[in-house]
């Protein structure tokens, strides 16, 4: 796991909504923690659905952007793991993913939205916001 900005500053209280960015891409994992520092998000980062479980458990994240093809732990097996924690059963989960059409059917309803890549910045936003 990997802090980005400010995300566990135990300082003091923060008033900026965390997210956490699980992608095994380290370019991916920059834009995307990049683009939420800027829009007003603090970024917490995991580089597979194992340690994206963990962090989602450890730092309470407002929304998740999961990579669905990853090593050690999928999107599609970290995000179901999610879903029967009581602790992390609502959380928003968004599919960040190259290939959008793998969360059509029923595999799509673990996600609370997609988000496809290469990512648009304003559609980033847009999304964590809601």
């Amino acid at each position: 796991m990997r802090l980005v900005g400010d995300a566990l500053d135990r300082s003091g209280p923060s008033s900026r909504q965390r997210v956490l960015i699980v992608d095994d891409t380290p370019d991916n994992v920059d834009l995307a923690a990049e683009l939420a520092e800027s829009g007003g998000f603090d970024a917490v980062t995991a580089s597979n659905g194992f340690e994206g479980v963990l962090a989602a458990h450890a730092v309470h994240p407002a929304v998740v952007l999961m990579d669905l093809t990853m090593p050690i732990l999928d999107g599609f097996t970290a995000t179901p793991l999610l879903r029967t924690s009581t602790a992390t059963k609502s959380l928003p989960v968004v599919a960040f993913t190259a290939q959008p059409e793998a969360c059509e059917g029923p595999l799509g309803a673990l996600f609370s939205d997609s988000l496809p890549k290469p990512v648009n910045p304003d559609t980033m936003l847009a999304t964590l916001r809601r």
